[in-house]
C-alpha cells in the first residue's frame, strides 16, 4: 500500500432559503478529511496518522467507498483500522455523517461528503513480536465466537451492529498491562492543571460569596474599600444634602427609596453629629443601604422597565441600571433580570459590608436581625460569610470600640482584618 496525496476538489454552489451560500464539494477519489474513533486509548493530538489505499486500485470510486486503511503509532502503541463503510450499499445505510465549515465573515457553508469513518483498533508494540494468540480454551468463549459469526453472516441489520457494538466496547486485560505507563503519563499531564485545594478555596473566596476583599492589609476600613462596594459613579449621583437639611426624621425617611427601616433611621439621626466630610460620606452610604432594600423589595418588577424607575421611589437610574446588571441573571431564552439565591446571597454580603462601614466595623446582631426580619443565625451567617467574628466582645474589642457593658453583652459582628472566611464543607449531609 502506499500513500495517496489529496486531489483538487470542484465546488458546486447551492441556493438557500435562509440567506447562506451552501457549498458542496463533488466526491474525490483523493484523500481528504476522515472521521476517526478511539473506542479505547486516545493518543495526543501531535499524533501523526497517514491512509493508505492498494496501488492497483484503478476504480475510480468515491474516498468513502475505497478500500483504505489509517495507521499511527506512538512509542508503545499501534493504532489502525479499515474504511468501516466498506462494501456497504448505499440503500443499507441509516445516517451519514459529512464535515462541513462556516464561516460567518461571508456567511458561507463548505460541506465536503468524501469522508470515511475509522474505529481504530490498537496494538502494544511489546506484545507485537510476542505474537498475540486467541485463548479460546473456554467453552463459553468458543461457543460466543461461533454464534458472532453466525450472526455476522446470517443476522439481521440490527444484530449484526449489536455484534459490533459488543466488539468495541470489548477490553483486553492482558493487552492494557502494556500500555500502562502511556496511561499514567496521560494521567499526570491532565493532572497538571487541576488546581490545589487552597486554589478552588481563593476562588470561591472571591468569585460570589463576598465583595472583593483585601488579604493584605490589617486595617479593617481597608477589608473592603467603599469604591469596591459602591461604584464611583453611583456614589457621586447621591445628593445627601437635602436629607441633612430636613427638618425631622419623618421627612428625611420619606427621602430615601425605602422609608421603613429603623436601623437606617437611627444612623442617621447620628450621623447628623459627625464632622462635615465624615456625615456626608456616612449618609451616602446609608442612602446606597436602603436602594438596596428597596431594590430587594421590588425584584418582582425587574422586567417591567416602563414603570420600574417610578417604583424605586426617586432612586437614580444609574444606581438602579447598576444593581441589574450586576446582581441579577437571566436565564437563557429569557431577557428577564431575576434575583436568583446566589445573587440575593451576593446583595446580602454587600449590604452587610456597608453596615459595617456605618458601626465601625463592629455591628450588634439584634438590631439587623429584626430591621431585616430574618432569623439571627441567619444574620450571624452572612456576617460570617463576608470574614467576620460573631461572638461577646473581648477586652480588647470593648476598649478599642469603646463599649459600654451593655453593648458588650451583646452578640457582635466584628470585621477581621485580615478577613477569615469559613471554610468550605466536606462530604455529604449530616446522617439523620
Amino acid at each position: 500500500m502506499s500513500s495517496t496525496p489529496s486531489g483538487t476538489k470542484r465546488k458546486a454552489p447551492e441556493a438557500s432559503g435562509s440567506g447562506t451560500s451552501i457549498t458542496i464539494l463533488e466526491a474525490s477519489t483523493s484523500v481528504g478529511p476522515a472521521w476517526v474513533n478511539f473506542p479505547a486509548n486516545r493518543p495526543s493530538k501531535k499524533t501523526p496518522f497517514k491512509v493508505y489505499r492498494r496501488e492497483n486500485d484503478t476504480e475510480e470510486l468515491d474516498f468513502a467507498r475505497q478500500e483504505t486503511l489509517i495507521a499511527g503509532e506512538t512509542g508503545d502503541m499501534e493504532f489502525y483500522s479499515v474504511n468501516k463503510d466498506l462494501g456497504i450499499p448505499e440503500e443499507n445505510y441509516t445516517c451519514q455523517y459529512v464535515p462541513a465549515l462556516y464561516d460567518p465573515a461571508t456567511n458561507s457553508l463548505v460541506v465536503h461528503p468524501s469522508t470515511p469513518t475509522y474505529i481504530l483498533a490498537q496494538r502494544v508494540k511489546r506484545l507485537k513480536s510476542m505474537g498475540q494468540t486467541t485463548n479460546l480454551s473456554n467453552p463459553m468463549e468458543q461457543r460466543m465466537l461461533k454464534r458472532d459469526q453466525l450472526g455476522e453472516t446470517f443476522g439481521t441489520r440490527k444484530a449484526k451492529s449489536r455484534i459490533k457494538a459488543v466488539e468495541r466496547n470489548k477490553v483486553d486485560a492482558e493487552a492494557q498491562a502494556g500500555v500502562k505507563d502511556h496511561l499514567l503519563s496521560s494521567i499526570e499531564v491532565a493532572a497538571q492543571n487541576i488546581p490545589t485545594a487552597e486554589a478552588l478555596e481563593q476562588l470561591a473566596n472571591s468569585v460570589g460569596r463576598h465583595p472583593p476583599a483585601n488579604m493584605d492589609t490589617t486595617d479593617p476600613e481597608q477589608v473592603y474599600p467603599l469604591d469596591k462596594l459602591i461604584p464611583t459613579e453611583e456614589y457621586a449621583s447621591i445628593d445627601p444634602d437635602p436629607i441633612i437639611k430636613a427638618s425631622d426624621d419623618r421627612e428625611r425617611m420619606q427621602m430615601l427609596p425605602f422609608p421603613h427601616s429603623r436601623w437606617i433611621e437611627q444612623k442617621l439621626r447620628l450621623a447628623l453629629n459627625m464632622p462635615f466630610g465624615a456625615k456626608k460620606s456616612t449618609v451616602r452610604v446609608l442612602y446606597y443601604i436602603s436602594c438596596i432594600r428597596q431594590f430587594q423589595k421590588m425584584k418582582k418588577a425587574l422586567g417591567r422597565s416602563d414603570d420600574l424607575v417610578e417604583k424605586m421611589n426617586g432612586m437614580p437610574k444609574v444606581i438602579i441600571d447598576g444593581l441589574v446588571k450586576r446582581f441579577t441573571e437571566t436565564a437563557k431564552g429569557s431577557s428577564t433580570p431575576t434575583i436568583t439565591a446566589a445573587m440575593e446571597n451576593k446583595l446580602m454580603a454587600y449590604q452587610f459590608a456597608l453596615r459595617l462601614r456605618c458601626e465601625n466595623y463592629a455591628c450588634d446582631v439584634e438590631p439587623i436581625a429584626a430591621d431585616l426580619k430574618l432569623p439571627t443565625n441567619k444574620i450571624k451567617e452572612i456576617f460570617k460569610s463576608i470574614g467576620c467574628t460573631v461572638d461577646r466582645p473581648t477586652a480588647a474589642d470593648r476598649e478599642r470600640l469603646g463599649m459600654n457593658g451593655q453593648e458588650a453583652k451583646a452578640s457582635t459582628a466584628i470585621l477581621q482584618a485580615p478577613p477569615v472566611f469559613p471554610k468550605a464543607k466536606k462530604g455529604g449531609p449530616a446522617k439523620r
